[in-house]
């Protein structure tokens, strides 16, 4: 929990600044946003799939634990399929995050539009997230089959086909219900922390403490 923790703070932050330079480029097109959104996802999907492969396994394996599972599960990974092995589902990751990011900071706008400038940024957070949530979560139950183990389909549309046929259509939303709390309220959570820090950065440095009575500023 606690590295998961620890990861959230760069990963918001490398989010944000991709999205707005990106959605600062194409600031003339009306999808400047979804753009830039998935734009950032796409390049958190690319630094953060080894350790979802790895993450996959352990989740999908009867792992002890103690500290060693980690490793050995890496360990394992590594030696059944090699270095290649830590870009399993790398294609999936990337539409996962990167629909998940074009939805949330794409929707931010229409949001403040409807709800008002003066919206809280934790309530348009909050939709944004859901919203990416909804449609990013069949791609996410197709990505950590792909990343469980061999044996299935090396690609995302495959993936998606083949869970749908076997299981049916519902099977593709399976844990959206903590999806929703975990990723709206994160999302949330994500821009109003944004926004707070913004605009503490952003305000004019304090003029120093108040001269005592009678005191006369220096210079004068």
């Amino acid at each position: 929990l606690a590295p998961a923790a620890a990861m959230q703070l760069p990963r918001g932050a490398l989010k944000f600044t991709v999205a707005d330079s990106v959605r600062a480029r194409f600031s003339g097109l009306p999808a400047a946003g979804f753009v830039g959104g998935f734009a950032a996802g796409s390049l958190e999907a690319v630094l953060i799939t080894p350790f979802e492969c790895v993450k996959v396994r352990l989740q999908s394996a009867v792992a002890s634990a103690d500290r060693d599972a980690t490793r050995r599960a890496l360990l394992e990974l590594l030696r059944e399929e090699g270095a290649p092995g830590l870009a399993r589902g790398l294609e999936a990751t990337i539409w996962r995050n990167g629909i998940w990011n074009a939805v949330y900071f794409g929707a931010q706008a229409p949001l403040h539009q409807a709800l008002g400038q003066d919206a809280s940024p934790f309530l348009v957070g909050c939709a944004a997230g859901a919203g990416g949530s909804l449609l990013s979560t069949p791609v996410d139950v197709a990505k950590s089959r792909l990343q469980e183990g061999r044996g299935r389909p090396a690609w995302l549309l495959l993936a998606v086909v083949q869970i749908g046929k076997k299981e049916g259509p519902l099977a593709l939303y399976r844990g959206l219900a903590p999806k929703l709390l975990r990723l709206g309220l994160g999302g949330g959570l994500l821009l109003w922390t944004y926004d707070l820090t913004l605009a503490t950065l952003s305000a004019p440095p304090p003029l120093g403490p108040p001269l005592p009575p009678g005191r006369v500023p220096s210079g004068t």
